[in-house]
């Protein structure tokens, strides 16, 4: 997707609204990432409003539980009530930045679910080496 946008003004403002304080020879050397990133906001922020997508929250308060659930099976341990379990999640996402980084894991979910559903994929059998040069270019 072609989005044009202010370059001049992105490198300033990411200077400027970086929590550590970042060099102008940093800002350029990230700057792709950066613009790639801002992109893909814009992508899914435009994709999120027209087609409805919400991730509401007893969907995080799941999403932790689950994540929860899984980490005592890790260490062979049975999971707690699931009273326990809901006052443990919602002690999770009282943390602002934590809860952030989970509601934007489920929005992706949701994203990518929702584009899966609109696109159609074309299977196409080719050798590593013929791979390696689609995917990157010829090197």
């Amino acid at each position: 997707t072609k989005i044009d946008l202010p370059e001049a003004f992105l490198k300033r403002w990411i200077a400027s609204t970086s929590k550590e304080t970042i060099t102008p020879e940093k800002v350029e050397q990230d700057f792709e990432g950066y613009r790639n990133g801002l992109k893909w906001q814009l992508i899914q922020n435009k994709l999120i409003k027209e087609n409805g997508v919400k991730v509401e929250p007893q969907d995080a308060l799941n999403y932790v539980k689950a994540m929860m659930v899984n980490q005592y099976a890790q260490y062979g341990m049975p999971a707690p009530p699931d009273a326990e379990l809901d006052k443990y999640a919602k002690n999770a996402l009282s943390n602002q930045e934590e809860a952030n980084r989970i509601y934007d894991n489920l929005y992706q979910v949701k994203i990518f679910t929702l584009l899966k559903g609109m696109v159609k994929l074309n299977d196409k059998v080719v050798s590593y080496e013929k791979f390696i040069e689609e995917a990157y270019g010829k090197q």
